[in-house]
Order: C-alpha cells, then sequence, then structure tokens
C-alpha cells in the first residue's frame, strides 16, 4: 500500500506522464552475486596475495584486492576438485571431477582465459607445484606420477612410477615381506622438499619414499609399524591389540627444514619422522596421548582382562577419525636460516572421536633444544642425543581446538606473504570450511596462530628505578598497554569472517534475506564515518593483488559520467543466520574507476564497522533476565529495517521481540541500567563504539509473533502482532503510547477505524505504513494498517491545537520540503483551481491479491481501478519516482513488469525479467532493485543479482582486471641445514647443493622443450634477502664445517701415521726384494752352466 501526496482539485491529474514513452524505460542488470555454499577446493598464491576458491557446480572465484574477484567457470560445470597457483608463470590450476587438467593465464589483461584442457585416461588423486619452477606433478591413482609443463601446456616426457609397489616387490623377494598390503600403493600425495627441489615425499597409503629426481632413486621408505602389545591410537582395548599393526597413510606435512616430517593415519595417530631413520620414527602420538608404539605390561593385562569395556560398541565409540590433512607452520625469520630454533605448529584435521566436539587441531612444539655432537663412531640413523630433544618437543607444548558448528572437510592457512615451505610460513589467517548437516558448506577466517600460543608475543616495556611528571605517565601507560596484550594471550583468536568477501557469506554467515534502502546524502555520509577509524572489530584482507578500473573508451559513455555520479545512495541490509545485521554500499559511484584511478572498494562494498551482533545483546544482564528473556540458543532474525532519514535500525526476531538500534558518532560507555517500563527493556546504558550501531530499547515478546514492522523518520516505531494486536512506540522517550487490540469500542475512543472486522483472521495486520498527509483539512502524522482481508484502519496522532495549519499535504522529505519553499508544478495548478474544484488531500493505492484500487482521500471516490492478469500472482508493488514523475510498478510471479499509471492506473507498458527460480524482488522507489534466489533445502539466500529499471545514461560496465600490476618475483628457497651439528662425517659428505628451478625444468622436460616466444616467468630472485638469508645459515653451517675438519684433522693425523709406518714397510721389501734378485741371478747363472757342461760333455 502506498499514498501519493499533492492537496490537488483534479482528480485527473496525471503524475505518469513523464513515464508514458517506453524509452524511458530500461532494464538492466548491474552486478550478479553468488554465495559459494559448495565449496570443494581452496587455494592460495601469498607472493602477490590471490586465494582462489572452486565449488562442486563448477565455478572458481579469484580473490585479489577487494574490486578485482573474478568467477572462472569450468566447462561443462564439473566439479573443481583441486586448485594450485603457479607463481612463477602466474597461472592457475585446476582438476574437476571428470579427469580433467584446466590451465588458466592470470597474467592477461581482463578476464582470465582457458589456455589448455587435457583430459587423462585415469583418476587424478592429486598434483604438486612448486613457486621456484614452472612443472606440476600429477598423482595418479594408480600410483605413477606425470610431469606437466605449465609454461608449455603439454606433458612432459619425466615419468615416475609406482615406487611403494616395486619396493614391496623388492621386500618380497628378499624374504622380508611375506606379502603385500593391499591397496598399499595408493597414492595420497606429493609434497616437495622446502629447501631441495631434487627431492620429493612421495606418500602412498602404505607408507612415504624420498624420491630423488635427478639419480631417478628412492632414498628412504618410511612405514609406520605398531607392535604387538602396543595401544596404538584405539588403546590397550583394541581386537587386534597383540597383533603387529600397520595403520594406512591419509596425509603428510614437512617441516620448514626439511629433515623432519609427519604423517597421519588412517586409525587417527600421527608419526613424526626424521630423514635420517626410515626405520624408527621419533614418536607416535595421537591428538590426546603419547607414545603409543611402547607397550605397557600393566594396562595391557588390566585392558585384556577388562570383558566390559571390550564390547564392539564401546570400542566403536574410542575409535577415531582418520588424519585427513596436516600442515607443518613456522613463524619469523629465523626459520629460514635456523629453523630448530623457533617454534612451530601442527594444524591437524581429524583424529577425534565422532562424539567430540568438531573442529580444528593446532599444536605448538615448542623449540628443538639441540645439544653439541660427540666424536663417537659413525652410527645408522639419528643419534640420541639428537632424538632426545626432538621427541621432548614433540611430546610437549600447547593445543588450541578452532571450534565449528558442522564438521570441518578442509581448511587453507594465509601466510604473509611468502610461498616458502609450501605456503605454510608466517600464517596470519586460517580459512576453515565445515559442512551442515543439510549439506550447505561454511566457511570461518580465524586468527593464526591462537594468542595462546605466545609465538607472536610482544616484549614487555622495562620501568626505569625514577622518573617524574610526563615520564611517569607515559611509562604507566606503557606498561598498562603491554600488560593488556599479555592478558590477551590468554583469549581465543580473533574472528576476521566478517571481513571475508560476500561471496563466502555461507553456512553459519549465510544471508537469510535482505531489502535495498536508498539513503539521503547526509545519512550516507553519516554512515561512511567509522569505516576507517572505527577499531571495534578486526580485519584481514585475504588477497591483495591486481587492480580494476572501467574503461571509457566511447565518448557517449564518459558523458554519463556525469549523471552516474548524481544517483542517489543506496545501501544493502541482510540480516544473517549468525544473528548479525550487514550492510553494504551498493551506490553506483562505487563502479567508476580509471586506469589512472582504479576501483578502490569492491561492489557491493561491505561496511564491516556497521555489523549488528545480536548474539552479544544475547547475554547482557538485562536482556537475559526479562520477563521474555531473549534466548540464544532459540534466537532467529525474521527482518531488518533501516531508516532513509534518522539512521535508526529495527530488528524483529522470529520470537516476537523488536530491538531498535541508532547509530551514533560518540562513543557511549557504560551507565547505570535504567529499569524497564511498559514491556520495554532500556538498553542505553550498554558499551558501545563510536559511530556504529548502538542499542536503544527492546520490546518483549508479550503479544506472539511480528506479523508486520514499520519504523518512521521522526521517531515512532508500528510493530503488529499474530494476535491482532498493534503497539505504537516513542522512540525518542521509549515507551508504548498506543495499544490497541482489536476491540472495537477502545478503536472509537483512540482512533479512526475504517471496515474493521472482530474475527481473527481479520485482525491481523499484515502491512503498516506511516504517512505524513491530510485526513481532513488539516495536516496528520498517521499510521495505516492493512489487515490480511484486505480492510484497513488509519490511526491518526493528535497535535496541540496551535500545532495544526492547512496547506498542502507532501511526503515528509527533505526533497518535498525543498518543493514547499520553491514552488513546483502542482502547487502552481492548485493555486489556479483552487476555488473550482473540491480539495483532494492524497490518493491512497492498495494492492491486493486480485488487483490494485486508488480513492482520494483514503476513503474518497475511487479514481482508478485494475485487476491482474489471468493466472498471475503478485510478488512485489511499488511506486516508484523518475525525474518528477511517477508510475506504479508491478512485479509478477512470472517474472513480468507492469507499469500502471497514477492515479487512474492505466496499463502503461509490460517488460519481462529473466526467470529466476524461487526468488524474490525488493524494489526501492527510485527503481532499482535486488532479486534473491532462494536455496529451499536450506532456507537461505544462494544468489543476488542488482538491476535498475532505468539503465538509461548510467555507467555499470564490468571493470578490467589487471592482476599484475604490482607483481613481485619469487623468492629463492633457503639454503639447506642439517638436522643437528653435524656428528658424523658421512651425513655431512651426503649433504648434496640443492637443483635450480631452471636446472629441474630442464630435467622434466628434456632437451627439446618447445618454450613459447611470449612465455613470461617472474622468476626474480632477491639478491639481498638471498645473501642475507645466506649469511644468518652460515653460522650453523660453520659450526657443522668446523666439526667436519676437526673429525678430518683426526683422521689425517691418523693416515700419516699410517704413511710412515707403511714407508718403512716398502722399504723391507725392496731391500727383501733386492736380495731376493740377486738370488735369482746367481741361481740362473749357475744353471746355465751346469746345462753348458752336460752339452759339451765336459
Amino acid at each position: 500500500m502506498a499514498a501519493l501526496f499533492g492537496g490537488i482539485k483534479d482528480v485527473d491529474f496525471d503524475f505518469s506522464y513523464d513515464l508514458r514513452d517506453r524509452r524511458d524505460w530500461k532494464i538492466a542488470t548491474i552486478r550478479e552475486a553468488e554465495y559459494l555454499s559448495d565449496i570443494s577446493a581452496l587455494a592460495v598464491e601469498p607472493t602477490n596475495g590471490l586465494v582462489a576458491v572452486g565449488t562442486k557446480r563448477g565455478k572458481i572465484v579469484v580473490f585479489g584486492a577487494p574490486p578485482t574477484a573474478i568467477v572462472l567457470r569450468v566447462p561443462r560445470a564439473a566439479q573443481v576438485r583441486f586448485l594450485r597457483f603457479s607463481s612463477l608463470v602466474y597461472r592457475l590450476l585446476c582438476v574437476d571431477d571428470k579427469r580433467t587438467l584446466h590451465v588458466w593465464d592470470l597474467s592477461q589483461l581482463g578476464r582470465p582465459k582457458i589456455v589448455a584442457s587435457e583430459t587423462l585416461k585415469e583418476p587424478i588423486c592429486s598434483i604438486t607445484v612448486s613457486h621456484s619452477h614452472s612443472h606440476a606433478f600429477i598423482g595418479l591413482e594408480r600410483g605413477a606420477i606425470l610431469a606437466y609443463d605449465i609454461l608449455c601446456l603439454h606433458r612432459s616426457p619425466y615419468i615416475i612410477p609406482d615406487l611403494w609397489k616395486s619396493h614391496e616387490r623388492d621386500m618380497l623377494h628378499s624374504g622380508l615381506s611375506m606379502s603385500p598390503t593391499p591397496n598399499s600403493s595408493d597414492l595420497m600425495d606429493i609434497v616437495i622438499h622446502p629447501r631441495d627441489l631434487n627431492l620429493l615425499f612421495i606418500a602412498y597409503t602404505g607408507g612415504v619414499v624420498l624420491f630423488n629426481l635427478t639419480d631417478r632413486q628412492a632414498l628412504h621408505h618410511y612405514k609406520l609399524i605398531i607392535p604387538p602389545g602396543a595401544p596404538g591410537a584405539l588403546g590397550y582395548y583394541d581386537p587386534e591389540v597383540m597383533q603387529t599393526r600397520q595403520p594406512a597413510l591419509t596425509s603428510i606435512a614437512i617441516h620448514a627444514s626439511g629433515q623432519l616430517f609427519a604423517t597421519g593415519h588412517l586409525d587417527g595417530s600421527i608419526a613424526l619422522w626424521a630423514v635420517d631413520d626410515e626405520d624408527h620414527p621419533l614418536m607416535v602420538r595421537t591428538i590426546d596421548k603419547l607414545d603409543i608404539n611402547y607397550p605397557d605390561g600393566e594396562e595391557l593385562d588390566t585392558a585384556l582382562s577388562d570383558v566390559q569395556h571390550s564390547s564392539p560398541e564401546v570400542i566403536d565409540s574410542m575409535r577415531l577419525e582418520p588424519i585427513f590433512k596436516l600442515s607443518w607452520c613456522s613463524f619469523g625469520s629465523q626459520a629460514l636460516s635456523d629453523p630448530y630454533s623457533s617454534d612451530t605448529v601442527l594444524i591437524i584435521l581429524g583424529g577425534y572421536s565422532a562424539a567430540h566436539v568438531p573442529g580444528l587441531t593446532a599444536l605448538r612444539f615448542p623449540a628443538f633444544a639441540l645439544i653439541s655432537p660427540s666424536t663417537a663412531a659413525v652410527q645408522e640413523g639419528v643419534r640420541p642425543e639428537v632424538r632426545k630433544p626432538l621427541a621432548k618437543s614433540f611430546s610437549s607444548g600447547d593445543s588450541y581446538l578452532y571450534s565449528t558448528v558442522g564438521v570441518v572437510t578442509d581448511y587453507l592457512s594465509i601466510p604473509k606473504g611468502s610461498p616458502l615451505f609450501g605456503g605454510d610460513f608466517d600464517p596470519v589467517a586460517i580459512l576453515i570450511v565445515s559442512e551442515w548437516p543439510a549439506g550447505q558448506r561454511s566457511i570461518e577466517s580465524k586468527e593464526f596462530p591462537p594468542p595462546s600460543f605466545g609465538i607472536s608475543q610482544a616484549t614487555v616495556t622495562p620501568v626505569p628505578e625514577a622518573s617524574t611528571g610526563k615520564e611517569t605517565d607515559d611509562l604507566l601507560n606503557a606498561e598498562l598497554s603491554s600488560t593488556l596484550k599479555s592478558l590477551k594471550l590468554n583469549g581465543d583468536p580473533k574472528d576476521y569472517t566478517q571481513s571475508l568477501p560476500a561471496a563466502l557469506w555461507t553456512g553459519l554467515n549465510a544471508v537469510c534475506d535482505g531489502d535495498i534502502v536508498r539513503l539521503e546524502n547526509e545519512e550516507y555520509e553519516r554512515l561512511q564515518l567509522g569505516l576507517q577509524t572505527s577499531s571495534s572489530r578486526e580485519y584481514v584482507n585475504i588477497g591483495r593483488a591486481g587492480i580494476a578500473w572501467v574503461d571509457y573508451g566511447d565518448h557517449d559513455q564518459a558523458q554519463d559520467l556525469l549523471f552516474t555520479k548524481r544517483q542517489p545512495h543506496r545501501l544493502l541490509v541482510t540480516h544473517h543466520r549468525n544473528l548479525t545485521v550487514c550492510f553494504q554500499d551498493i551506490t553506483a559511484q562505487l563502479l567508476l574507476g580509471s586506469a589512472s584511478s582504479p576501483l578502490s572498494t569492491p561492489f557491493p562494498a561491505p561496511l564491516p564497522h556497521l555489523t549488528i551482533e545480536l548474539s552479544l545483546l544475547c547475554s547482557e544482564p538485562c536482556v537475559s533476565s526479562a520477563r521474555h528473556p531473549l534466548i540464544l540458543s532459540q534466537a532467529e532474525i525474521q527482518s531488518a529495517q533501516l531508516t532513509s532519514e534518522s539512521c535508526e535500525c529495527v530488528v524483529v526476531m522470529n520470537s516476537g521481540h523488536v530491538i531498535v538500534y541508532s547509530f551514533d558518532e560518540r562513543q557511549r560507555n557504560i551507565s547505570d541500567f535504567v529499569s524497564k517500563e511498559d514491556d520495554i527493556v532500556r538498553l542505553s546504558h550498554i558499551f558501545a563504539d563510536a559511530c556504529t550501531f548502538q542499542p536503544m530499547f527492546m520490546t518483549e515478546c508479550t503479544w506472539g509473533r511480528v506479523t508486520a514492522c514499520e519504523l518512521s523518520n521522526i521517531g515512532f516505531l508500528a510493530i503488529a502482532y499474530s494476535t491482532g494486536t498493534l503497539i505504537i512506540v516513542d522512540m525518542r522517550h521509549p515507551k508504548i503510547i498506543l495499544r490497541d487490540q482489536g476491540d472495537v469500542k477502545v478503536q472509537k475512543r483512540i482512533s479512526v477505524a475504517l471496515h474493521l472486522h472482530n474475527s481473527e483472521d481479520a485482525r491481523r495486520i499484515v502491512s503498516l505504513k506511516w504517512f505524513v498527509c491530510g485526513f481532513d483539512e488539516g495536516m496528520r502524522f498517521q499510521i495505516s494498517c492493512l489487515s490480511v482481508n484486505s480492510y484497513y484502519a488509519i490511526f491518526k496522532m493528535q497535535p496541540r491545537e496551535s500545532a495544526s495549519k492547512n496547506g498542502t499535504s507532501r511526503a515528509a522529505s527533505r526533497d518535498t520540503f525543498k518543493e514547499a519553499l520553491q514552488g513546483n508544478e502542482i502547487s502552481t495548478y492548485i493555486r489556479d483551481r483552487k476555488e473550482k474544484d473540491e480539495y483532494v488531500h492524497c490518493f491512497w493505492v492498495s494492492a491486493g491479491e486480485k488487483g490494485v484500487k486508488c480513492h482520494t482521500n483514503f476513503v474518497g471516490s475511487k479514481v482508478g481501478k485494475t485487476e491482474w492478469r489471468k493466472d498471475r500472482k503478485i510478488e512485489s508493488v511499488e511506486v516508484v519516482t523518475r525525474n518528477g514523475a511517477q508510475g506504479l510498478v508491478a512485479i509478477m510471479d512470472t517474472r513480468e513488469v507492469v507499469v500502471y499509471s497514477l492515479p487512474a492506473l492505466e496499463e502503461l507498458h509490460v517488460f519481462q525479467l529473466n526467470k529466476q527460480p524461487n526468488s524474490a524482488i525488493c524494489l526501492d522507489d527510485t527503481g532499482d532493485f535486488v532479486d534473491w534466489t532462494f536455496d529451499l533445502q536450506t532456507e537461505t539466500v544462494c544468489g543476488a543479482t542488482l538491476g535498475t529499471l532505468f539503465a538509461i545514461r548510467r555507467v555499470y560496465d564490468e571493470p578490467v582486471i589487471d592482476y599484475t600490476a604490482g607483481r613481485r618475483g619469487v623468492p629463492s628457497l633457503p639454503p639447506r641445514v642439517p638436522l643437528a651439528p653435524v656428528s658424523y662425517i658421512g651425513s655431512w659428505f651426503n649433504f648434496k647443493k640443492s637443483l635450480s628451478g631452471d636446472a629441474v625444468d630442464t630435467l622434466l622436460a628434456g632437451p627439446n622443450r618447445p618454450i613459447p616466444e611470449d612465455a613470461s616467468t617472474s622468476s626474480v630472485v632477491n639478491s639481498q634477502w638471498q645473501s642475507q638469508m645466506q649469511s644468518r645459515a652460515q653460522a650453523l653451517a660453520n659450526q657443522a664445517s668446523r666439526t667436519g675438519l676437526d673429525l678430518y684433522a683426526s683422521l689425517s693425523t691418523a693416515v700419516s701415521e699410517r704413511g710412515d709406518v707403511l714407508a718403512g714397510l716398502d722399504e723391507h721389501v725392496r731391500y727383501l726384494g733386492d736380495g731376493g734378485n740377486k738370488m735369482v741371478s746367481e741361481a740362473k747363472k749357475l744353471a746355465a752352466e751346469q746345462t753348458g757342461k752336460r752339452w759339451f760333455r765336459f
């Protein structure tokens, strides 16, 4: 329902004269948005700051700098399984569920395009890339690994066969193994050594293989074996406790040194290994238990004798989830040169029982207290003095659970800016994906590492012995600030979810509904005040790469910029499942930007400082102790409404509670609670930050569920309930000034009631509207109520007699006030005809299921009537204003837009919108609209379309995106560092130099690599950074070198002494040789003489 205000005497006046030309109407889509409720893959490019999110429906959203988000579509809408960024060649790789590899080029100007697609004959189970070279390793389900050239866009000839199957075959032939384990050669993951590109950690179900690319040789094989009698992950009640167990491997993570790694297993256990020892893990543990591979005789006997706890039901409840994913994070520049001297964090997905609270676990491992080596003889594996501090570190430290509502399915750590160590170096946040029972997936962003780990702890400022005056105050403030920072270490991680892009508002953060609101200029500027200054919440940007601008190549389009800049300001108000109300800026001016002045915000632009969090309000004592408390576990937002002039917001709950917020530039301090009065709970004593929506009061749910609620710009609130009760609240001095329960006798006393029936259905109000208009010849502030059976009532305020004046009544806004001062054609028209016809205060337009009617003065003569077309249902009706002209716009369920004239209700135009199933349209009075698309299974919004009915002379083109702007070069790998100062010479001499990225590309691609002419890579190495890392590593290397030299000197001395002995022996042998030669010569001479005598018969 609506009202037109004119104060005219000719009812034939046409308000829609300037809207009759069809060319004045142009329906267009401004932007489309989709909420990713089916996330299936995540990827990050830390060097430049890109994050990609893939979905089950074949969509990939790439997030860079806020204005550069873009949607890529996978061919055939196939589900995205894996996503990877290649930093060196700046390309995005995707593997879908059709066994197809797709490659997008991110270095092109504009929308990234697919440059290659290749379908493999076998299922793909893993894909790994490196920031140092341009090849991807593709793991096949059968265990083999292919090399794909991302630069040349084809497969390379280098192939790694199934190494684990070959290993088991060799073990079987040698007699060390009886039979291979079923499915033990299934490939799980491929990880590149963090400091040596020549080495690969290849994880199979049966174990891990350390592979040398150059030699094409497996260096080590690691296999977890739980001996008989050891508890294992299930404990001593495991039915197979007396058998040898080999839990299947499910995940792997590498330490920043490359000398340690962790493997997750199917039974929920985690094995921590040293690269130098393939036979004995450093520790085998679960999240809660340690050393589960060592038996305890007493506990084993107790478990075997306890029949009750060995039942199948008890054992099933004790089973742990598999370790689905692992990440080993390191922090600080010290981790580059000496990775053993700083704390690390192991992220664990899985490992809890089914009854445990769902979430993601983080384990902190303290720095390793490694001791100096001894000069003992060489031995295999890791020396005891090295193994002991490592095992101690793995058994100590803290743990933290990032609890979630749904079951965690995936996560992604967001590094500060370095791609080193597989993207697990210096993470500042973590994205957690969880799944709800209905199948919808939610994503959250949290601070990482947890503050309780103390990894980023600030130093405490020392206080001098004596100081006076201002110095004392400064020192006390510094000490207080330091103390507060230390107290924060015991708190939970900061929640960055509110700063995520709107496309990631899913699951718990999903949008339930929303509305579009046009704001006056002053109110818009007020709401923008706290965008940069408010510190009430913490934010983090998951992307930062690229710039975006609009190409105004057309001269006529450039001229349209002036008209676009004059568009009114608009906000999008949405309420969410997590009891928040969010605000987004959809002002048309945000779409304007050039190459010299790029876009600075996304569209829509979030206003996180305005977010209203009702969950915080539920914990307030005044709310929880009310007669009808607002219970957090049962609370759900029904609707939210924002006024266009007074910057006030009303939130309606499904329980019947109504909470009013008011925007204030000043900070509100805690004050004394004022007792509630007449079903109103005052909230003005609650602390609130400046430039935010601050709670004012709450009405209790005394009269049932709210069926309609309307907030005026001048301080009055009307609420209708399912019981037929209507209350009106004076918000300036919160109190109920009208309480109407449908009693006809009471209505005659306090209001003017028209066509009211006493039945319950008739009394149920479905629509409320505030007007400032004339009911008789005087102006009145009135509220109009429409019931379910199209009966309506009008309640008018009774001002003082001296406050009432006669005159032309118009809508209460700044624009109509300006028109009243300046005059307009209507007032001139009225003045000329004032004495001729009957005075008309306003036109009343009411729409129902069958049609729409227009009356004069609410109850006057009918001046227009029309019925909807057959087989059409009305969805939305709005009086739209364009250049001073007004028309009625009706949107049908068939997506038809029908325009009617006012007040005659003559059909002018019919337009067709794109059909969207399960959608609803919200239209404002200027012709802009938002079309919500709902997911019926979850009852939340899955998409939104922003559009307009008047796209004439407006610029809304898609921006040009350049992800290469400010592109950074990739850093080189840090030098290799041994596990400890070298304690034996064999380990030092086996420490080989790593290959460069170019060398790896040459090795994998072969000599005949066809490099494209326009190929571009970013192999820029920061020489200063590299030299700095080399100098930091030199100290540890020198210590190892000195150890090796000492050993070499000892051996050289022994060899020298051995050489003296050998020289003497050589001399003695030579002397014996000379004597022997003389004896042989004499014997030969004697033999010749004897022979000659016999010959001549002497």
